[in-house]
C-alpha cells in the first residue's frame, strides 16, 4: 500500500511538470540559473533545478564547503 501511494505521488509530479533544467552552476550560466535576491545561497559548482513551477538550488557536497552560520546579533532587541 505504501509503495502504491509513493508511486502515485511520483507519477503526479512527473505528469504535472512539463520540463525542467538540471544544471551545474558555472560563471557562464549564473545569471540564467541562480535566482536573484539577498537570501539566495549558491556558489559555482552547485546544482540548480529550474522548471515552470520549481526553482531549487542544491549544494554540491564538498569537504571544503563550510556552512555560513553568520548572524547579526547587534540587530537583536531584548523584550526584558
Amino acid at each position: 500500500m505504501k509503495r502504491l501511494a509513493a508511486l502515485a505521488v511520483v507519477l503526479f509530479f512527473v505528469c504535472a511538470v512539463q520540463a525542467a533544467d538540471l544544471v551545474v552552476i558555472t560563471e557562464q550560466n549564473w545569471d540564467q540559473f541562480v535566482p536573484a535576491g539577498k537570501e539566495t545561497d549558491a556558489i559555482i559548482g552547485d546544482f540548480t533545478l529550474k522548471s515552470d513551477r520549481v526553482w531549487a538550488i542544491v549544494a554540491q557536497p564538498l569537504k571544503t564547503r563550510n556552512a555560513n552560520m553568520t548572524t547579526n546579533r547587534s540587530a537583536a532587541t531584548s523584550s526584558i
